[in-house]
Parts: structure tokens; sequence; C-alpha cells
């Protein structure tokens, strides 16, 4: 590296000065005092080894710049760099000569730094963003924008909610939804150009904050900037990644909460401020050139969003960085950090320039004692249009309209880019052939890597979220112990273990289920955040969230589970194999979890699709209503029912081999003594049904009347099926005619079969069309159920993260509903007075009610049918 690469800033953030007619005071807050009595504070009682390591490098308020040896001095004094700016105060520290007495000494601690950005200039060429993909209805909110920035500049885009802050900020960052807005336009960094719709190329290399802080809440400040370290710097040492780290702790004002835990609205952790460095220092760690920031001071309060705001302000000029932010209505005290302004108004420029001309180009309404920004907000919003027709014409528009006096200027500005610009594609980034002097961020950790952080981070979350850990545990033992007081010392009957497997089957996916339904929601948006970065891929995530639950369901919630119900219930079955199936149970729970967790949004919408899953699982599950009895046509479903499968495997565990006593009742007793004594020839039967002529009609009667085909209606314990013999038959006898007693066969088998006393398990696995010898085939079913439940969850969170629902909808769209547009429509529809592509012209079109066909014809023709060749 360049010697003079390594030049930055001497001081902090530049005087803040009232504008030059006096139009109003600006006061400061002293942040230098703020600092070190924070700082005294540190070191009195937090002060660890990696501060001490910070000792033998520059400190995060030292500008590392130039360092000639002075003799007379025992401490190497800092140079200033040159360039334009305003003097300000030196608050540096030297270096000593014992730590640094040779260059390549400095170049080695130097290089775990983050790397001075080498010049750099950022451009953007006729931006438009329409919303929709059809010339003929899209509606335009973001109008021919240009414009650049340069290293060690703090660009700050303003405006009232909905003038288009975040649509540019996505537009240049690469972060528009291209499936549901149209996009046009041109970026160029360092003489190479690029199409704006190019979004890999423009994210490998830019890293962008967004506005929610969504971080690991499990995780201290230091751990958690150590992770996305140890994931974005996979070519730097551990050592120096650690270094780095503390250096963006000491940057960024950290050193306080460097072991607290971050928390959310659940755990109490960091401040809000707090949350808000660290989500900085999260993203600035890959050390790319271009940072951009979606409302880094949302939810602070001013004193906070100011030190924030000069964080960033002393970071760009430190390290050379371009960073770029909207901000929706800063204080004075923000509002002055800023080096350059952006001022919109519904989709259209009213001011970019540096942000100490404001007080001139605003002068007729500024006044003493007031917020500029909240004046200039104020009559932007109030007449936006105005202030666009007057930015056209301002001296301060380096992209105005042509007129005799500029059209010069502009045609060469135009010529510059479209001959002197030359076109780079990702491919030359990602070969890093030097096409282009800029720092990139597609280096990534390799995926066992990736997997091994994951896994590490929910193991940590596991074991600090005591609470949540808790709430589970006592539910499997409250949920245990209601199973088994209800079912205590169940009998030996097949209807009641009928009922109890069933009810602890669906305990057991029900309890897999929730768990998963309520957390993984959360979950998903952090990685959401997370994979947008390329931090890591979604297999790796996907691996790490579903292998922490397999011995945290099996080795502690199912154990003591089935431990409870075991020994509560009585049951007879393998106490291992309940162990495995109840797990499995928890696992398929789950698995219908993960699905419709990335399904819905929210933890509130994901309940509500509880019952879609329930309620198809209990239907087809053969305990409620049997198989055998629904319509052909649904009888295929149960095959595709884990829970089916889950509950024949409970069956067969505990009914396999068994044999249950049956208990008649006395009617019942009686009438099996009478056909015992039938068919022993005896003289009772004439006594039993003295009255009765014709014995075989009340047979038949009885058992054609319960249908007694199999142990359809019989129960182990006592029978009263036929309490009503002795009436029927007396009821019968006066139609019956005198006539010889006799059964037939088949009336001898179904008395044959009522009048048994015991019920082997057999019949039942008949009766349910169970196979006790396809018990293991039943495991693998459960097995491929879930893993394609998980595999179809992993896709569709891909797809999500991709925007591949949004290209279906635009794809069915235009082929089912003929809202494909042709290239001829394109060009028809283009408004024969838009600007050509080769000016830089910001004109508002003439026709106030024709704003959204501001794109040249040829534009939008071209970017059609490039389109179409995508497609």
């Amino acid at each position: 590296m360049d010697d003079n690469a390594l030049a930055a800033t001497e001081n902090d953030v530049p005087p803040l000065t009232p504008a030059a007619n006096g139009a109003h005071e600006v006061p400061t807050y002293n942040f230098e005092e703020e600092e070190k009595s924070e700082q005294k504070v540190d070191e009195s009682d937090q002060q660890d080894a990696a501060d001490e390591e910070l000792d033998d490098f520059p400190a995060a308020d030292e500008p590392l710049t130039d360092r000639t040896r002075d003799a007379g001095e025992n401490v190497v004094p800092l140079a200033r760099p040159s360039g334009k700016g305003p003097k300000r105060e030196s608050s540096a520290r030297g270096l000593p000569l014992n730590k640094l007495n040779t260059v390549d000494t400095f170049h080695k601690y130097r290089s775990a730094l983050p790397s001075m950005a080498k010049s750099c200039l950022f451009e953007w060429r006729n931006i438009n963003v329409f919303v929709g993909n059809d010339p003929k209805t899209r509606k335009q909110i973001l109008h021919n924008f240009n414009g650049s920035i340069r290293s060690g500049e703090l660009l700050a885009v303003m405006g009232g909610s909905g003038a288009g802050k975040s649509t540019l900020l996505n537009a240049l960052s690469g972060r528009t939804n291209l499936n549901e807005q149209f996009v046009s336009g041109e970026l160029a960094i360092n003489g190479h150009k690029f199409s704006v719709r190019d979004q890999k190329l423009i994210r490998s290399l830019c890293t962008f904050v967004p506005q929610s802080d969504l971080l690991c809440a499990t995780q201290t400040v230091e751990e958690a900037l150590l992770f996305y370290a140890r994931l974005r710097l996979p070519h730097l040492s551990q050592e120096k990644q650690a270094k780095r780290v503390d250096y963006l702790i000491k940057v960024l004002h950290l050193e306080r909460c460097r072991k607290n835990y971050i928390g959310d609205e659940n755990r109490r952790g960091i401040s809000g401020g707090e949350k808000r460095r660290v989500s900085i220092a999260a993203e600035i760690l890959n050390d790319v050139d271009l940072i951009f920031l979606d409302e880094p001071t949302s939810g602070l309060d001013a004193y906070t969003a100011a030190r924030c705001i000069k964080t960033l302000k002393e970071f760009s000029a430190h390290s050379n960085k371009i960073v770029i932010a909207t901000i929706h209505q800063p204080s004075i005290e923000v509002f002055y950090l800023f080096d350059k302004l952006i001022l919109l108004s519904n989709g259209e420029c009213c001011y970019d320039a540096a942000t100490e001309e404001v007080s001139e180009y605003f002068k007729a309404v500024l006044r003493p004692k007031t917020n500029p920004a909240d004046v200039i907000l104020f009559e932007i919003q109030r007449k936006g249009e105005e202030y666009v027709a007057e930015w056209m014409q301002s001296r301060l528009n380096a992209n105005r309209s042509e007129s005799a006096s500029n059209s010069n200027m502009s045609s060469n500005a135009a010529y510059k880019w479209e001959q002197s610009y030359k076109s780079i594609t990702f491919d030359n980034i990602r070969k890093h052939d030097g096409s282009i002097e800029i720092r990139d961020n597609t280096k990534s950790a390799a995926l066992c890597l990736q997997y091994q952080l994951l896994l590490k981070r929910e193991i940590q979350s596991v074991f600090r979220d005591r609470r949540l850990a808790l709430i589970r545990l006592l539910q499997v033992v409250f949920f245990a112990l209601a199973c088994g007081f209800i079912f205590y010392q169940i009998a030996d009957d097949f209807a009641q273990k009928l009922q109890c497997m069933f009810l602890l089957c669906l305990i057991a996916i029900m309890f897999g289920m929730v768990s998963l339904l309520t957390a993984y929601p959360a979950q998903k948006q952090l990685f959401q955040r997370e994979n947008t970065s390329d931090s890591y891929s979604t297999l790796a995530w996907a691996l790490s969230f579903m292998i922490i639950e397999i011995p945290r369901e099996l080795l502690v919630h199912m154990l003591l589970f089935t431990l409870i119900i075991y020994w509560l219930i009585g049951l007879d079955g393998d106490f291992v194999a309940f162990w495995m199936n109840f797990f499995l149970c928890s696992v398929t729970g789950g698995s219908f979890g993960i699905l419709f967790g990335t399904m819905a949004r929210s933890t509130a919408e994901a309940a509500q699709m509880m019952p879609a899953a329930l309620v198809p699982l209990l239907m087809f599950s053969g305990a409620i209503v049997e198989i055998r009895k629904l319509p052909l046509v649904l009888q295929w479903f149960a095959y595709m029912d884990p829970m089916y499968y889950l509950i024949n495997c409970l069956w067969i565990i505990e009914f396999e081999g068994a044999v249950y006593p049956r208990t008649l009742s006395d009617s019942d007793q009686q009438l099996c003594e009478t056909y015992a004594a039938y068919q022993n020839g005896s003289a009772l039967i004439d006594s039993y049904f003295k009255r009765v002529n014709n014995c075989s009609f009340v047979i038949d009667a009885i058992v054609d009347q319960y249908n007694i085909t199999d142990y359809d209606g019989l129960s182990s314990s006592s029978s009263s099926l036929l309490t009503n013999t002795t009436a029927m038959s007396t009821t019968m006898m006066a139609s019956t005619t005198e006539s010889p007693y006799e059964l037939s066969r088949e009336q001898e088998k179904k008395l044959d079969l009522y009048c048994t006393t015991e019920i082997h398990a057999s019949w039942l696995f008949r009766r349910k069309r169970i196979d006790p010898d396809s018990f293991y085939d039943y495991v693998a079913a459960i097995i491929i159920m879930c893993v394609l439940l998980r595999i179809i969850a992993i896709a569709l969170l891909y797809a999500i993260n991709n925007n591949a629902f949004s290209w279906l909808k635009k794809q069915i769209k235009q082929k089912c509903c003929g809202c494909c547009p042709s290239p001829s429509s394109s060009s028809s529809s283009s408004s024969p007075s838009s600007p050509t592509s080769g000016s830089f012209s910001s004109e508002p079109p003439n026709n106030d009610n024709d704003k959204t066909q501001t794109v040249d014809q040829t534009d939008l023709l071209a970017l059609n049918q490039q389109q179409q060749q995508q497609q």
C-alpha cells in the first residue's frame, strides 16, 4: 500500500459555522468532552486485553497518515493531508517509536484495519424508476436523476414522506425489486459505466445498512462483530479480524457495551443508539468503498442522532469512504455534518450541491434562530414544482438544462459518458482483473465455515435464552403430567388405549409445531437481513437452524415427555421405541411449523395458518374416522399424512402380540351359555327359549342388528349389545311358528366371534389395515415426508429472498393476461418530448398529465428488448 493512501484528516468534524448572511446560528454539542468522560469511566472499570492490544497501533480517532521521524521527540508527529477543506483542531495522539520504528511494522499493524480507500468518483445518470413494467399503465416515481460523489464525502438524501428517498437509495445500491418496478439509467465508478439494472455488479461494490436494526439478541457486541468479521473477511487471519473489530469498536464508541448482550424487545440489552452503531459496524467490516444507509437516525433522540452522524463523518474522512444516507428531518447539529445534500420533492430533484451552499440558495426563506432543514423541507413540499424548475436553471446545477450558454458543457458531458467511459461487467469485478480500482465484497467464507459459525450462534442462543428454554420445558412437563393423570394406569382395553395413543401423538406434534412456529418468523427476519448482505447462504442457515433442534427435542423434551407418560400411564410397549416415535412426532410438527413460518410474514400470521396444517392431519390420521369408511377418492390422502403413519407406529409398539380379556354382561353371558348348550345338544335350549319355537329367527335378528362380522361393536369390557335379548324374544314369539331349532353356519360363526373372552391384536390390525411387519416402512415414510417438507421450506425461503414470486406474478400477467409489452407499443407510448439519452437534461415534461413518459423512446425499446432476452 502506498503511504500517500494512508492520509486522512486530523480532526473530528468541520466547525459548524453560521450562514454567510447571518440568517441563523448553529448550536453545537461538545462531543469531545463527552467522549473523554466516557473514556475515563471505561478505563477505570472495563480495561481489558483487547484495549491494551490496541495501544500497539493507531487509535480510532487517530488519522492514519504518513509519519516522519523527529530526532528531538520520542513521538512521531502526524502529517496533515493535502487537499481542500476547513482547518480543524487536532485531537490525534502520536505513536511511540519503540512500537513503530519501521515502515514494515507500521504496515503490519495497518493491514489489520479498514483499508484507506483510493480516490473514487461514483456517478449516476438519467435514473428513472417506474411502478410496474407495462409502459401503458406504469407510474413514474423518480425522474431523471443525475449526480456524483467523491471519496471522503458524506451525502444526505432528504425529502418529505413519499418524496422518493428510499427509491433513489435502492436504485443506486442495487436493491430495487425489478419484477415490480422498472428502472432505467446508468452508473459509473472511476470512469467505468454499467447499467443501473445490473444489480449484481453494484451490490458487489457497496454495503447497505437497512433502517431496522436486526441483530442476534443473544450475542454480545463483540461476539456479533467477530461473527460478521469471520464471514466477510475470510482472507484475513483471525488475529487481524479481531484487530479490525477492536478498531471499529473504538471508532464507533462502543467500548462500554462491547461485553453486553445486544437484546431485543423481549430481552434487555444495549440502547437504541448503540444498536444503530453496531449495525453500521457490522456492514462496514468488509472494507468496501461505497456505503449506503437508510435512515440511520430513525428512532434516535437528537443527541444520539448527532453523535451517530458525527461518527459516520469521522469514519468517512479517516478511511476516505463514500457514504450516502437518507435522512428524514435532521436537527441543525446533524444537518451541517453532511458534505453534500440532495433534496427531493415528488420524485424530482430540488437541490443537489454542497451543504454549505444551502444558506445562499434558500436565503429568501431562511430565518434567524431556525433549523434550515425544517425550513427547506417545508418549502419544497409546499412549492415543489417551483423549486424543481428553479433548480433546472441554477448555476449550482452541474447538469442543468441545455441553453445557449451551457450547451457545450452538456454535450461534452454526454460525450465523455458515452465515449470516454468504458463498460464493465460483474466478471471484471469477480476476476479482479484490475480494470477498476475499487474494493469489492465478492469474497465469502466457505460453506463449512458458514455452517460452523451459524451452528455455534444457535447453540449460544439456546443456552443463553433461558426464559424461552424454561417455558418450553414447563410445557412438556405440564402436558405429560396431564395425559399421565387422565390415563393413569390405563386398563387393558383397546378402545381406551386407542384414544390415549391418539392424544399423545397429537400433543407431541402440536408441541413441535408451536415451538418452531413462534420462533421461526423472527429468526427468518434476521436471516433475510444477513443474507441480503451476502453474509452466508440459505442452505447453511437452514441446516444450522434445523440441526440444532435434534439434540434439544431428542435428549431433553421428548425424553422427559416419554419418561413421565410411560410410567404414569403404564404402557406395555418398548420404552426406546416410544421415545423415538414421539421424537418423530415433534420433528413432524416442527416441519410444518417451518413450512408455514416461511410462508408467513409474522408470528401472528403464522399462527393463523395452524388450522390449515392440523385439520388435514387429523382428518386422514385414521384415529377419528377410519380410513376404510372414507370415500375411495379420499382414502389416498391418508398415505400422504405423516400422522397416519405416526399413529400406526404407536399402535404397533403398544399392541403387537397383545391379547386382552373381554368381560361379557349378564345377558350376553346367558346367550353364550345357551349357545354352548345348543352346541352340546342340551335341553337347556328348550328351557331358555321355552316360549319360542323358532330360536333361529331370534339369533338372526340379534346378529344382523349389530352386524357382527368382526370386532366392530365389540369391547373388551362388559358388553351391553344384547341386553334386550329376552324382551326381543318375547316380542317376537307370537310371530314364530313351530319348527325344528337349528343355526346356519354363518350364524354359528358370528356367535363364536361374539362369545369370545379374548381379543387378539392381530384382529385389531386387520380391522385398521395395519401391517406390523411394515413398521420400519412407516418410519421411513415419516422421515421422507419431514425431509420433503423442510426442503420445500428452504426452496420457498430462497424464492422469497430472490423475489421469485414477484417474477412469477409478472410472467403470469404477461403470458396469461396479455400484458406483455411489445417493442412497438413501448415506442409508441413514449413521449416525443422526452429528453434524449445522450443529454444530462433534468427538465420536466411539458405535459403534466404525461409524467410517466419521460424516458427516451430508444431507451425504452432497448430496455424492453433486453428484458425479453433475459426472460
